[in-house]
């Protein structure tokens, strides 16, 4: 399957949409960085790809940063159909995604190599999202970040603290840094809610939605003892007893029938298949 020009991709068969989306979307990575001879490193979405962190659309364009204005900023790519079952496949059907070039002056302490890749390191493309995405596209890839970032045990919230405090207020300084950049008091929302306990992009989604309603700030990972022993990590409200909790998160409308209601104890679960991780891309 042709990826651009002069460069195809052998699919791996058997795998579900969100694994061909990710496989496809690192594939057009290797072709932006080694076709476009101007290409410096992949930022934005690209470099979140290649980083591992969440991404609300399974698809996305590819962006680089390149020396110079560009003369073509924005090049379309073949958009690809995507089903269960099948191999992918170029399809008008498809989203349109394109690779993006921009220039960029960006510090040595901004790039990194992963995977043999260029990419901007994870505090600089944290805060390219915040800037340059909408805020419901890029809180979950700042709580990501910052969980790279901060490695944090659910059930020891404390060894995380130290590392939290230290990576916080680098977050809305690497933003003030940027000046009058478009986008300044998006990044400063996102940046300002963003937390490294949030453990799915639906998590993130839904706080941005609390936030975003005026509600009480939610508090992640809150503690329920039960009395049949054990404990329970959802997210409270503030001030209230009622906890909220995402246990499972999908993005086809197959979910609902792969998802299964359990209560055992006196504690009510969700169960979910392990065929789809946590991927979604219609979540509103």
């Amino acid at each position: 399957m042709q990826i651009s020009p002069g460069v195809s991709l052998l699919p791996t068969p058997g795998q579900a949409v969100w694994a061909q989306q990710r496989e496809v979307g690192l594939a057009r990575c290797v072709a932006a960085i080694h076709s476009a001879r101007s290409a410096v490193v992949l930022t934005h979405e690209a470099a979140v790809l290649v980083h591992g962190l969440w991404l609300r659309r399974g698809e996305t364009d590819i962006r680089i940063a390149v020396p110079t204005n560009p003369k073509r900023a924005r090049q379309p790519l073949a958009p690809i159909d995507f089903a269960d079952g099948s191999l992918p496949h170029p399809s008008a059907a498809g989203r349109a995604v394109s690779l993006r070039r921009r220039r960029s002056r960006l510090q040595p302490e901004d790039v990194e190599v992963v995977n043999g890749l260029p990419v901007t390191a994870l505090l600089r493309t944290a805060v390219d999202c915040a800037f340059d995405l909408p805020a419901r596209e890029s809180i979950t890839i700042v709580d990501s970040a910052m969980r790279a970032l901060c490695r944090p045990d659910r059930f020891n919230p404390q060894q995380a603290q130290s590392r939290r405090e230290r990576v916080r207020p680098q977050l809305p300084a690497a933003v003030e840094a940027e000046g009058p950049r478009r986008g300044a008091v998006r990044a400063r929302a996102v940046v300002a809610m963003a937390s490294p306990f949030s453990e799915s992009p639906g998590e993130s989604l839904t706080r941005r939605l609390v936030v975003a309603l005026g509600l009480p700030p939610p508090e992640l990972q809150h503690e329920i003892l039960l009395e049949a022993g054990g404990c329970s990590k959802p997210a409270a409200g503030a001030s209230s007893t009622s906890p909220g909790r995402i246990c499972g998160w999908r993005s086809s409308s197959t979910a609902a029938a792969n998802t299964a209601s359990t209560t055992t104890s006196g504690r009510r679960s969700s169960v979910r298949t392990p065929s789809a991780p946590w991927a979604g891309h219609s979540c509103e």
